[in-house]
């Protein structure tokens, strides 16, 4: 088996390069980790959705290396860890499909174990998954406390990234600037929920 051929600063030069076989080589070895298939098996299973694993890390692989080239990933993360959370978002969201790669080809199965770091990986994921999901019930709780108008505004704009116009034709508003006053003070009032409970508004700044 071979070993991984990239470190973090190769993977990233590698993906920004102008050179196929470089870029390749690079989007093998993320495609054939078992960390990130495992972590996008547990979010298909968490959420409750028919996504199919392989279709979400391709989609994932694509965006990724889009927003690398666009100089969009900051690097306060690892690679992987990036995207993960992209592939994350995937799963949860109404994210634009990006075109199907075929990513399998004849690879040789990358042997990306070093299996202490990626245990220690998966662990930090799975600690950092169960905050996640404890700030997403916490905001789920605080949204119930909202209008029904109020809550379909915030999650057409912030779960489903949708535009105002958009905003606008779904809650039958005027135009997109009155969906964005809307947003607005919806978003507000959940602000507001969040400040009477001091507690709350550390926890949750800081899973923001």
């Amino acid at each position: 088996m071979e070993r991984n051929l990239y470190d973090e600063r190769q993977l990233i030069t590698a993906i920004k390069s102008g050179d196929d076989k470089q870029q390749n080589g690079a989007l093998r070895q993320l495609y054939m980790d078992k960390v990130i298939t495992l972590k996008i098996k547990d979010f298909i299973q968490h959420y409750g959705t028919k996504h199919d694993a392989d279709d979400i890390m391709q989609e994932g692989i694509l965006l990724m290396r889009r927003l690398i080239q666009e100089d969009k990933f900051s690097g306060n993360s690892k690679v992987r860890t990036f995207l993960i959370g992209i592939c994350r978002n995937l799963i949860r969201g109404d994210l634009k499909k990006v075109t199907r790669v075929d990513l399998k080809g004849d690879f040789t199965a990358i042997d990306n174990d070093n299996l202490v770091e990626n245990i220690d990986d998966y662990l930090f994921l799975e600690e950092q998954t169960a905050t996640e999901t404890k700030r997403d019930n916490i905001l789920k709780t605080l949204l119930e406390q909202l209008t029904e108008k109020c809550r379909e505004s915030l999650k057409l704009k912030y779960y489903k990234d949708k535009t105002m116009v958009q905003i606008a034709e779904a809650r039958q508003l005027k135009n997109a600037n009155q969906a964005k006053k809307a947003v607005d003070r919806c978003r507000q009032r959940l602000r507001d929920l969040i400040q009477q409970e001091p507690q709350l508004a550390d926890f949750l700044k800081g899973t923001l």
